[in-house]
């Protein structure tokens, strides 16, 4: 879908258990994320009212396999995209708001 549709983005909202293979990054989902490292962004499902119960786990969870990514891809998918997308930076005010 990515090759296909090139200004296609997606989010990694309850995707942690299959990034993060066995003992590591899965290789997959590496090679997929790096790939198209400018289109991918953290997402943690919290449209679901019941997600922010699990939101802590999630997101240290996402914290983890973006640090086995290089610096400059984690970066990108955890706020650079959206910074981009939404024409809007992250600031520190802003990180791990509702």
């Amino acid at each position: 879908m990515m090759d296909r549709y090139p200004r296609l983005y997606a989010d990694t909202s309850i995707r942690n258990n299959d990034i993060i293979g066995g003992r590591g990054l899965d290789a997959d989902w590496e090679a997929l994320l790096i790939r198209y490292s400018d289109r991918f962004m953290i997402g943690s499902d919290t449209w679901v009212n019941s997600q922010w119960e699990r939101y802590d786990r999630a997101i240290t969870a996402s914290r983890l396999w973006l640090s086995w990514l290089p610096k400059s891809v984690g970066e990108m998918i955890a706020y650079g995209n959206a910074e981009r997308l939404f024409k809007r930076q992250a600031t520190e005010s802003l990180i791990g708001q509702r």
